[in-house]
């Protein structure tokens, strides 16, 4: 579970809020790969913080809904391109942040349940 918190805040925090950003700012910008880690070697241990990272997950997602909140009409119209994706709307993008999100809360739904049933054992 503290994997997944950690997967959602460096994600939201180190890519997709900067990238909102940068579609209102700039004209159509073209996006790095945000995959840092290609070789198939197993991702760096999540933060033990879970607290910390539950915070911080907060505080930027409050920041992504701010900032989306605040967009014209026409900004939902502005374009970006990712490497995996294409090229998306602000709007596709707010999309695409939901279905990841459900698609995590799912995981974390599923992990929960399956350690909820585990048998407790006593010493």
């Amino acid at each position: 579970m503290a994997e997944v918190l950690n997967h959602l805040l460096v994600g939201e925090r180190e890519v997709i809020f900067p990238r909102l950003k940068r579609m209102l700012l700039e004209p159509a910008p073209r996006f790095p790969s945000s995959a840092t880690n290609r070789t198939g070697d197993p991702a760096k241990p999540a933060s033990p913080d879970f607290g910390g990272d539950l915070a911080a997950f907060r505080q930027v997602r409050r920041q992504t809904v701010a900032f989306l909140e605040n967009l014209g009409e026409a900004d939902w119209q502005r374009i970006g391109t990712t490497p995996t994706r294409g090229t998306l709307t602000i709007e596709a993008y707010a999309r695409y942040l939901v279905d990841h999100d459900l698609e995590h809360l799912a995981q974390l739904e599923a992990t929960r349940a399956m350690v909820a049933s585990w048998p407790v054992t006593r010493p």
